[in-house]
């Protein structure tokens, strides 16, 4: 079991609400409440509801569910390639300076990128 099942177990135990009130009162369905007390993790977003129900910081709640420790520094970024990964990483690495140097990259980038698309039939002139 979880670190963050046993925790919120711990934090719900003599609670008078139903599940389903406290499903409600933290943003997610009983099905899924029911889930993380049963030892399924939540979501990266999911922690954030978690911890804003409790009152504590979404980094603890993050480490109860198992994110590893770099995690809150990098976000969610599961989806994103290796290449924007790297490009994210980056920038939240950086100091001032950097940021806005890769800010002005990234601009020219998006820049040049729509450039090169067609507008719609519509806006053809």
């Amino acid at each position: 079991m979880s670190e963050l099942t046993e925790w919120l177990k711990q934090r719900l135990a003599g609670d008078p609400r139903s599940i389903r009130e406290l499903a409600d009162e933290i943003g997610v369905s009983h099905t899924t409440l029911r889930n993380w007390l049963a030892g399924s993790r939540p979501s990266w977003e999911a922690c954030a509801l978690i911890a804003d129900f409790f009152g504590v910081s979404e980094a603890s709640i993050r480490r109860l569910a198992g994110y590893d420790a770099g995690a809150e520094a990098r976000g969610p970024v599961g989806d994103l390639s290796p290449e924007e990964e790297a490009i994210v990483r980056a920038y939240r690495a950086g100091n001032p300076e950097g940021r806005r140097a890769l800010l002005g990259v990234a601009r020219v980038v998006s820049a040049s990128a729509m450039e090169s698309v067609e507008p719609p039939p519509e806006e053809r002139t």
